[in-house]
């Protein structure tokens, strides 16, 4: 559980007690769980782990779409109740902060959906974005993508994507939580 206000929420162990609680919920079964809040990068959050088992001793079974999106719309639902609605000046702020950022981000899954076998150009990108903001934070992301050695520019040809740039992006996420680690059980 990452939420980008994880440090507007301070309270990190109610905030997962909450969302776990609402899963439980959800599934229709209490669930034993135990979670661990890392404080170590710009991003605090939260790791849990769940027991395959239901209440009744059956093997629990989460569909991939709940897992997926499913428990990241309840955390969105209650850091908007904790915190109330995002303003477009926050929203703006966490896009430029994505744009340095290890690891797959929003942006990432964005510059994924408009490459065109892979391949990403100044002209594309200005045809199918309008937002001319946005733009430039795919471009400044694609060039720090470069920079990571994730991607490659050509002259006007722009930039190319192999398809191990999500692995790879992900894998690097996750080396960076490994390294830094700082452990705090909350249940």
């Amino acid at each position: 559980v990452s939420t980008e206000d994880a440090v507007q929420i301070e309270d990190l162990k109610h905030f997962t007690r909450d969302l776990m609680t609402r899963v439980e919920a959800d599934l229709g079964t209490r669930l034993d769980w135990v979670a661990v809040d890392h404080w170590d990068t710009d991003n605090p959050h939260t790791h849990i782990v769940l027991r395959g088992r239901q209440d009744d001793g059956h093997d629990l079974v989460i569909a991939r779409e709940y897992i997926g999106t499913g428990m990241r719309q309840r955390a969105s639902e209650l850091a908007t109740e904790w915190l109330g609605p995002r303003t477009e000046l926050e929203i703006q702020q966490s896009q430029q902060r994505e744009v340095q950022r290890p690891g797959w981000t929003a942006l990432d899954k964005s510059l994924e959906r408009l490459a065109v076998d892979g391949r990403l150009t100044p002209q594309g990108l200005a045809d199918d974005v309008s937002d001319k903001q946005y733009r430039r934070l795919l471009i400044g992301r694609l060039q720090y993508l470069e920079k990571a050695g994730v991607c490659d520019a050509h002259p006007r040809q722009g930039w190319r994507m192999d398809v191990t740039v999500r692995s790879r992006l992900q894998a690097m996420s996750k080396l960076g939580g490994i390294e830094q680690a700082g452990y705090d059980i909350t249940q």
